[in-house]
């Protein structure tokens, strides 16, 4: 039952783990983790109503048991199940959260450290902004006028 923290209907995007902070900034893997956090609180809730609900019709079945009603027996029993495997599946779900929330709140702490603190893609674009782009002509000009200055130096030697 994983599921994007933001909308507990929307499944998780494929393209990257639910506990991965690959490509995130540190601002916006705490405000990531802080949504996970979120939804690990909202599902230890459910949880912990789940298993009210679970005692509750636990109670209801012994009862529908002792009076002898079948009917009520079979409802109440199918409630149970159902109930039980709800349960199992928050408890499967908080587990996982808090394992990978407790490893993004690892990573986080190294976060600084892995990213890079210039684009080098991103200075080249802009440097090319101010120069007004890659300039083919003053390469040519300045073989040429290192041409002219190895004739004149030439010349010079020349004329010794």
């Amino acid at each position: 039952m994983l599921s994007d923290p933001q909308s507990p209907n929307t499944p998780a995007p494929p393209a990257q783990p639910l506990f991965d902070l690959s490509g995130m900034s540190t601002e916006d893997a705490r405000s990531y983790i802080f949504s996970l956090a979120t939804h690990l609180k909202k599902t230890e809730a459910d949880l912990k109503s789940c298993e009210v609900d679970l005692l509750l019709w636990t109670g209801r079945l012994e009862l529908a048991t002792s009076k002898g009603t079948p009917e009520l027996q079979v409802q109440a029993s199918s409630r149970v199940e159902e109930l039980k495997g709800k349960k199992l599946s928050l408890e499967m779900e908080v587990w996982e959260f808090r394992e990978g929330i407790s490893k993004l709140k690892k990573d986080l702490m190294v976060l600084p450290s892995t990213q890079r603190t210039v684009n080098p893609q991103a200075l080249q674009e802009q440097l090319e902004q101010i120069i007004g782009g890659h300039d083919a002509v003053t390469p040519a000009v300045k073989k040429w006028e290192a041409d002219e200055a190895l004739e004149q130096l030439k010349k010079k030697l020349e004329s010794r």
